[in-house]
């Protein structure tokens, strides 16, 4: 039976907080080889972060959005995330739409497009090639192994 269209909140909650744990590990991760990073820069990554974890569904959200939120430059942003996170921004944005992606098509029956404009992608096959390439498995084929329990 396919999922009903409307949004499920206590699943979006359920995700998001999957979500925000994936990036304490993440954080935690760059602290430890950080250290002797100002705890002021940490905190700029911290509110970029779940500025991302919040918006990552946006479509058009840009580095230069990420960046003014957090009232820095993109340029200087950009090399702080890097230095402390180990990946662009973008990237970053990227890899969170991805792995939200994954939960969608594990535990919804949306549709591929369905999925891939709720992570922030208006393309479908824009989608479904971004997925192969961080994946390594097209989002179908992805699906039908968890399906059976493969993982």
């Amino acid at each position: 039976p396919r999922e009903e269209h409307h949004r499920n909140p206590i699943r979006e909650l359920y995700i998001k907080s999957a979500l925000l744990e994936l990036f304490a590990i993440l954080l935690e991760n760059a602290q430890a080889l950080q250290t002797s990073q100002p705890a002021d820069q940490l905190q700029i990554i911290r509110l970029a972060i779940e500025f991302i974890t919040l918006r990552y569904s946006k479509k058009t959200l840009t580095l230069g959005d990420i960046a003014d939120a957090v009232h820095l430059s993109e340029d200087y942003f950009g090399l702080l995330f890097r230095q402390h996170v180990g990946t662009t921004p973008m990237r970053y944005l990227r890899t969170v739409r991805i792995e939200q992606s994954k939960l969608l098509l594990t535990q919804t029956q949306l549709t591929i497009g369905e999925i891939a404009a709720r992570v922030g992608f208006e393309d479908p096959l824009h989608f479904s090639r971004v997925f192969h390439q961080h994946v390594g498995r097209p989002p179908r084929l992805y699906r039908s192994k968890r399906a059976l329990g493969h993982k």
